[in-house]
């Protein structure tokens, strides 16, 4: 038996902060910084679906195209993605955002299973991707249960493509 006592020498963080241009290595990087600034106003902001001022949005892009890494490296990571629209991918959306967004819709209005089920699609759906585009309601999953249009009469079609369209406007898309 032994009884080695641990002696910490000293304690110092790497000043090396790898700039490669791998997608793993500047997504993680992404990820790291919006986890650590998860409350930070401006992500707090992405997370809520709250429009984001121009100023916000350099902001955004003075971290994500400077600090983070080099605006080639967002370009090749994010591949098309605005980056609204890719920070709130990584950050995520609120849950309570969604249903906020979607409640007036459901409290004015009685629906059947198959509309709720059609709801709670484009509910789901909008957490996991941080928006929709329309033409996706007249596809898979949602196509299945009748369409859109068999589903809703036109008032409330209207009424749910303008909370789409505001989850679009607010990443940066169709604004």
């Amino acid at each position: 038996y032994t009884a080695f006592e641990d002696e910490l020498q000293k304690v110092a963080e790497s000043p090396y902060t790898p700039t490669g241009t791998s997608y793993e290595s500047y997504r993680k990087k992404a990820e790291h910084y919006l986890q650590a600034h998860r409350d930070e106003a401006t992500i707090w902001k992405l997370r809520h679906n709250k429009r984001l001022t121009e100023e916000e949005i350099r902001h955004l892009e003075q971290i994500f195209w400077q600090e983070i890494g080099t605006r080639q490296e967002y370009d090749d990571t994010a591949i098309d993605t605005p980056l609204l629209l890719f920070v709130r991918q990584i950050a995520g959306l609120e849950p309570a955002a969604v249903n906020e967004a979607f409640a007036e819709f459901l409290n004015d209005y009685t629906l059947n299973a198959n509309q709720m089920h059609f709801v709670q699609l484009l509910v789901n759906y909008i957490m996991k991707n941080g928006f929709i585009e329309k033409q996706r309601l007249t596809e898979e999953p949602f196509k299945s249960l009748g369409g859109i249009s068999s589903l809703f009469p036109m008032d409330k079609i209207q009424q749910m493509v303008k909370i789409i369209e505001e989850f679009s406007r607010n990443v940066g898309i169709g604004a």
